[in-house]
């Protein structure tokens, strides 16, 4: 009996995880279609998604660390990590007010 009982319990419990996995996966899924929907609207969304897709890399890859990116063209410095999210700062010549 507490075999027969142990056995059920271990096939709930797989039932459930395999429920949660595939909910996860549907979700992923679905943002993923949601990414490459905006990603074909025009050139400025793709671009605008690839830089997206890369700080949300960089945030997942280094979680809780201050992260500073220069711009290519060296006019904007992005600070990933703060506890305001992304923060630009540009760099090149600023009107005077």
């Amino acid at each position: 009996p507490r075999a027969k009982g142990d056995a059920e319990r271990i096939i709930k419990e797989a039932e459930a995880f395999a429920q949660a996995r595939i909910a996860r996966a549907h979700g992923e899924a679905d943002r993923f279609t949601s990414v490459l929907r905006e990603y074909r609207r025009s050139e400025k969304s793709r671009q605008v998604t690839r830089q997206r897709l890369y700080l949300e890399a960089m945030e997942e890859i280094m979680p809780g660390i201050n992260k500073i990116i220069v711009s290519p063209d060296a006019q904007t410095v992005l600070i990933l990590g703060g506890r305001e999210g992304i923060t630009p700062i540009p760099l090149g010549p600023q009107p005077r007010p």
